[in-house]
């Protein structure tokens, strides 16, 4: 099995989080705010060289994500509070409540979703209910 190099995905995952946040890349910013050295930051973008935990955990931080998120693939900047892999129609309802213009309209329809989702997913895991008996014809 080859051997996974996770230095692209992490620095595509940190520039389309540094673009979210600054607006564009900016690696000085990032630097400054993570307290380490614009070395740090340029090896990060240069993908030649490993960087520890520590530093991943301070991006991550700054960047307000989980350290792992910085690592995975499929990450989607724009939702970086779901984990990843959300289907497409997930995506597509989050996309369309949050354009929901007015603030209490919304919240009333994420909390309505949450509800109709929190139903959906206690119906599979119910256990199913007793059979009732089978009524006797007289005979």
């Amino acid at each position: 099995m080859p051997l996974f190099d996770s230095r692209p995905v992490l620095w595509k995952n940190i520039a389309a989080l540094m673009l979210k946040k600054y607006g564009r890349e900016n690696l000085n910013q990032l630097a400054r705010e993570a307290k380490f050295g614009p070395a740090t930051a340029s090896r990060i973008k240069a993908q030649d060289t490993s960087v520890g935990i520590e530093v991943i955990d301070r991006v991550a931080t700054v960047l307000g994500v989980h350290p792992w998120q910085l690592l995975h693939e499929d990450f989607n900047p724009e939702f970086p509070s779901n984990s990843t892999n959300l289907s497409p129609l997930a995506l597509d309802l989050a996309q369309q409540l949050d354009a929901i213009p007015d603030q209490t309209a919304r919240e009333k329809a994420h909390a309505l979703a949450t509800q109709v989702l929190s139903l959906a997913a206690a119906s599979i895991t119910a256990p199913p209910s007793p059979e009732e008996p089978p009524t006797q014809q007289p005979g």
